[in-house]
């Protein structure tokens, strides 16, 4: 067994070292040439074009070559490196510059290819580009394999197809031939010596329908609310595309009408509630640049009102993520005449966090709650400027403990004033705010509201003490830490105790 683990071992860093000698890359070898297929010359746009990327050792020497490690995460391999021409022989800007940095990696591997061999890997070309435009267009495809390629130049096949804009008619074809193809494609990595059972067949890419002809059949597929056809609707840059939208997500069936409304904040600009807002990027962080010309191309101010219409309507509902979405939207295109709607459901939904949370999953410990996002909108529209002296009521309360204390020293008069009735609150959300509040260093009179808060019925009230304990330091915590270590149903919750004693233990 040891031997051959050995032998493994010594195979593989030989691949690796014929690749990178010395730590140093190897030349693209002068045998290796690339070769474009396809099984159409010509496509309507928002057709899945299939390419067949074929690498072929056509020297007389083996060669070794290096895939892998980039796509993990993303739903390409980003070694492979588009080039796309107009007709006017002008290369286009990649569509999708910004994506690089949602790549985790992924496994690594090499391969030997022999004189003859050749590998051969199917690219959906749109995974790659983005077309909008009828033409003729030229694809250029390389990687580098593992070669060096600032001292040689890399192999690149090249093919020509024709894109064509599809008629109402056409369109209508295309939605009912992609609706029998499969979901998802057959993934290979490639294959060796014209083994063609590996390569990758056709599948449904409703993402790629981005046509104004594709809307009315998608439209059509959508009366049996699966949330798959929302994807070419929310591809489609339009205003009208939209509005689609905005009627989808008042649907009955909440998952689909949830995933309309998913798909509709993905589409939305930043914009001010008002002329005394503080002015902000149109996009939101971490936005994609094919989803700024998205914003961009489908975005009609007259909208605006439709659409706070529908996020009240959304956060009227006795579903999370409804709300949700709902406080998402009212902070991309809300206006202060908002925050009464907003008040409203959160004096509604208030009762809710009574009952405790006794059994939450680890991998939903965050779960929407709907009072705390009500409660962020609020919050965003009074950083907005929104001036008008809110009642001092338990919302008031609230608003007042979640606020940002990290820099503030002394806890104002009020804050005392308030603290015995706000750790004793019958709402674990004001508990949990109220713990999140407390000073540190942790004062001596505050380390009976750590000791309550780690006896909490509410298990998140109780992680938030845990958090408070291990911060402070401070070992009359230690008892109560190790019981819920020792005793938690909950998997995470013995965790976060854990850390908080090996903080208290630390001498750091």
């Amino acid at each position: 067994m040891e031997k051959t683990i050995a032998t493994i071992a010594l195979l593989y860093l030989a691949l690796a070292s014929t690749t990178f000698a010395d730590g140093k890359k190897s030349p693209a070898p002068p045998g290796a040439t690339v070769t474009l297929t396809s099984s159409q010359s010509e496509y309507f746009i928002g057709e899945n074009a299939l390419i067949d990327f074929i690498l072929t050792n056509n020297g007389k020497e083996p060669f070794y070559i290096g895939w892998g490690g980039d796509s993990r995460g993303i739903n390409r391999s980003l070694r492979y490196r588009f080039t796309v021409i107009d007709e006017k022989g002008n290369p286009l800007p990649n569509p999708f510059p910004d994506t690089e940095r949602n790549s985790m990696g992924g496994k690594l591997g090499f391969s030997e290819l022999k004189p003859g061999d050749v590998y051969q890997v199917t690219l959906p070309l749109l995974y790659y580009w983005i077309f909008d435009e009828p033409g003729i267009y030229t694809i250029r495809i390389t990687h580098d394999f593992g070669w060096d390629e600032k001292n040689s130049t890399l192999p690149y096949g090249e093919i020509k197809l024709r894109l064509k804009k599809p008629t109402e008619a056409d369109a209508g074809k295309i939605v009912q031939h992609i609706d029998q193809l499969p979901d998802s494609p057959p993934m290979s990595v490639g294959h060796y010596n014209g083994r063609n059972e590996a390569l990758m067949k056709d599948f449904a890419l409703w993402s790629a329908l981005r046509d104004p002809s594709y809307l009315d059949p998608l439209l059509k597929l959508c009366q049996s609310r699966q949330p798959k056809y929302l994807q070419g609707i929310a591809s489609i840059p339009t205003p009208e595309a939209t509005l689609a939208l905005v009627e989808l997500a008042k649907d009955n069936q909440r998952h689909f009408a949830n995933t309309a409304a998913r798909y509709l904040l993905n589409r939305l600009p930043n914009l001010p509630a008002s002329d005394k807002s503080p002015q902000r990027s149109k996009y939101p962080d971490g936005t994609m640049e094919y989803q700024k010309r998205i914003i961009d191309r489908s975005w009609d101010p007259a909208l605006r009102n439709r659409i706070r219409e529908l996020s009240w309507e959304l956060i009227s509902l006795n579903d999370s993520e409804a709300v949700f979405q709902g406080t998402q939207i009212l902070e991309a295109v809300g206006t202060f005449d908002d925050i009464s709607a907003v008040m409203e459901a959160l004096r509604r939904t208030l009762p809710d966090t009574r009952a405790p949370r006794t059994s939450v999953k680890e991998t939903d410990l965050y779960l929407y709650c709907p009072a705390e996002n009500l409660l962020r909108t609020i919050r965003y529209f009074l950083a907005g400027g929104y001036a008008t002296e809110l009642p001092k009521d338990e919302i008031y309360n609230l608003l007042f403990l979640s606020r940002a204390w990290n820099d503030i020293k002394e806890r104002p008069k009020e804050w005392w004033d308030k603290a015995d009735k706000s750790a004793s609150s019958p709402y674990f959300i004001e508990r949990e705010y109220f713990l999140s509040s407390l000073p540190q260093p942790l004062p001596d009179s505050c380390v009976k509201y750590v000791l309550q808060g780690l006896n909490d019925p509410d298990c998140l009230v109780v992680r938030t003490a845990c958090n408070v304990a291990g911060n402070s330091k401070r070992r009359e915590f230690i008892p109560l830490l190790q019981n819920i270590q020792n005793h938690s149903q909950l998997g995470w919750l013995r965790q976060d105790a854990k850390e908080a004693l090996e903080q208290i233990s630390s001498k750091k």
